[in-house]
């Protein structure tokens, strides 16, 4: 935390027209508590990052689901900055996306409208990897167990 905070501090004092402090991050942020839910860094499930970071610092941020920044990014300035709608996916650590509607990020009720690692692997894609694979939210054969950095490398250590 103090380390992320100075980093903040040491690039605010390089740009002093810097007004704001927006941080993508995995997992989504609770709105009810504050707390983190939804990380594949499971670490940061349960912590009040954005209170912790906006303490340390002294001023509100803004803290954001990472796939979330990056559909915001390109749906403003990328690929799809022509487009009225767009879903972004992410493939990385975890698996992940974000829906932009009308220039407007879409999060949902809960936070994760456009998190889509966690729904099952279709039939077919279970039969590919044969096995049950245990994902860290406790479920079995999410997604994200196959299609992220984590379960192709597995799959690839498995299949050669």
């Amino acid at each position: 935390m103090k380390a992320l905070c100075n980093v903040i501090t040491q690039l605010q004092a390089q740009s002093p027209d810097l007004l704001n402090v927006g941080i993508g991050s995995p997992g989504a942020l609770a709105l009810h508590s504050g707390l983190m839910k939804n990380c594949n860094s499971i670490c940061l499930n349960g912590k009040a990052l954005k209170i912790d970071i906006e303490s340390n610092l002294g001023y509100a941020i803004r803290l954001e689901n990472d796939a979330n920044c990056f559909a915001l990014s390109e749906a403003h300035y990328g690929a799809a900055k022509d487009s009225k709608s767009m879903f972004g996916v992410i493939i990385g650590t975890g698996t992940g996306g974000g829906f932009v509607i009308n220039s407007q990020l879409l999060t949902g009720p809960n936070s994760i409208a456009g998190e889509w690692g966690h729904n099952s692997l279709p039939s077919a894609a279970r039969e590919l990897i044969g096995e049950d694979r245990l994902c860290y939210c406790g479920r079995r054969n999410c997604i994200e167990t196959v299609l992220s950095g984590r379960g192709l490398k597995q799959t690839h250590f498995e299949k050669t």
